[in-house]
Parts: C-alpha cells; structure tokens; sequence
C-alpha cells in the first residue's frame, strides 16, 4: 500500500475527476499501461527542452537540422527508461496509430515549434522543478510539488503540449494546472498577474501550432488555495469517493475500468 505525502497539480486534478482512481493509482498502485501518446509527447519535450537549455547556457538555439538529428536517440532514451521502471506492463496505441508512424511525425512538429515559437523565447528557467507549503486550515502545513515547462523573461509561463488532429474544447479550459502554475510564478517573481500559455504542437498531415493564452491573477490563485486545501482533507479523511458521473469514467479513458465496482468489474477481481 502506497501513501501520498503530498500534492501536484495532477493530484488535485485527479481527486476532482474520480476519487477511486487516485485510491487505485497512488495508495494501490497498481499499474497502468504505458500510453503511446504520452511517449510521443515526452520526446517533444525532450527535444524542445535540450535546445532552450543551450540558450540559458548563452549559446545560440541548435538548427532544426540539430534538433530534428536528435529525435531518435532521444526516442530511444524515453523508450528505454519507460519500460525499464518497475511498474512498467506494456504499451498501449490508440487505434491506428504505432511506435513508427508516432515517431515519425515528431520531425516536422520539431521544425515547425522551433522556427515558429522557439526563436523568439528568451528563458529563464526549462522543466523546473518548484515546490510550495501552504497551512491545512487546520494548524497542520502540507507541500505542493510541480514541474513548470519554460518559464521566460518577463514572467510568462509555457506548458508545451502535443494533440492528435485538433485541440479539444475541453482541453483549452483554464484549468487546476493553470492556476498551479501561476500561483508559484506570482509569489517567485512577485507579479500580480501571471501571463500564460498552453502551446500545442499538432500531430496531423499538416502540422500545426495552436496556442491558447490565459491569465491567473488574484481570484484564481484564491481558488486554487481552495482546492488545494479541500483536496489535502480529503486525502487525510481516506475520503476516494467514486465518481461514475464523469467523461474520465468509461472504458476508453480510464486505466481502472474494469476492475472498478462502477465500472465494468468489481474491486475483487484485482
């Protein structure tokens, strides 16, 4: 049985959609099989975070020659460290996608990110770790833990994300890691008003970038406290209540369905 010592914008966010899955993720334990998306998706990151990090070092951004040339020992690597974790069980694709067409539509997004976007960015911080303590309501402290994309001069925040064909409307929302983000960016660099972006690189015959801007000022940094805090007494009461009333609760979207009472099968047969 695991325990979980403290929160991430993913936790929160998980414990609003359906308390059993986080039950079954995080104090179970058990394991999910590896997404394919997520594989494309890390290798993105990957590549786009190696090329700004030579720019915080003062070197010039790397050619997409340079950054595409990267791609498959950096394919590779994420590969390998994916199935090389203890939890690891398999990989999963959606329906008419595999590891070689994923792979290959990498280059062009790469391109396309690092002569659209990645010329005009001026970082301050890539993939950085940042970490938060805020008081329980209770007399008690609890800390909040998150990874935040690119962080640039002036104090606006990207979070590089990668979608299949178009970006969903629901993707798009103003959402918990948002609010996260800019909660921590505020307090770092003293502004009262966060500027944010989600930057999508879409995977499609025509690859393209769709970018969705936001701001996190006052209000939402109050919310996000809120939440933080609801979320951190429901995991100290034991408190995984099931949730059969969201899109997550179906069998193509959660992990869990099937063994799941709500679901399609009964806790007993884990």
């Amino acid at each position: 049985m695991g325990e979980i010592k403290f929160l991430s914008p993913s936790k929160i966010s998980a414990l609003q959609m359906c308390g059993e899955y986080v039950r079954l993720k995080y104090i179970e334990k058990i394991p999910e099989r590896s997404s394919g998306t997520f594989q494309f998706g890390k290798v993105v990151h990957a590549v786009i975070e190696k090329a700004l990090r030579q720019v915080i070092l003062g070197n010039k951004l790397p050619s997409a020659k340079d950054m595409t040339d990267a791609i498959p020992g950096t394919w590779d690597a994420v590969w390998a460290e994916e199935e090389g974790k203890d939890g690891f069980i398999g990989w999963e694709w959606n329906e008419g996608d595999s590891p070689e067409s994923a792979k290959a539509d990498v280059a062009p997004l790469i391109a396309l990110c690092r002569n659209e976007v990645l010329e005009k960015i001026r970082p301050v911080h890539v993939e950085h770790d940042w970490n938060v303590t805020m008081d329980d309501g209770a007399g008690g402290s609890f800390r909040i833990y998150g990874i935040i994309d690119l962080l640039e001069q002036g104090g606006l925040v990207t979070d590089w994300k990668t979608a299949n064909g178009k970006v969903s409307p629901f993707a798009r929302k103003h959402d918990v890691q948002i609010d996260a983000y800019g909660y921590w960016v505020s307090s770092y660099m003293s502004l009262d008003v966060v500027q944010m972006r989600k930057v999508y690189l879409v995977r499609s015959k025509r690859p393209k970038i769709d970018a969705q801007k936001y701001e996190v000022g006052p209000m939402h940094r109050a919310r996000f406290e809120q939440m933080a805090r609801a979320a951190w007494r429901l995991i100290q009461a034991d408190g995984y209540v099931a949730n059969p009333n969201t899109w997550k609760c179906s069998e193509k979207f959660c992990s869990y369905w099937s063994i799941c009472p709500f679901g399609g099968g009964t806790i007993t047969e884990i």
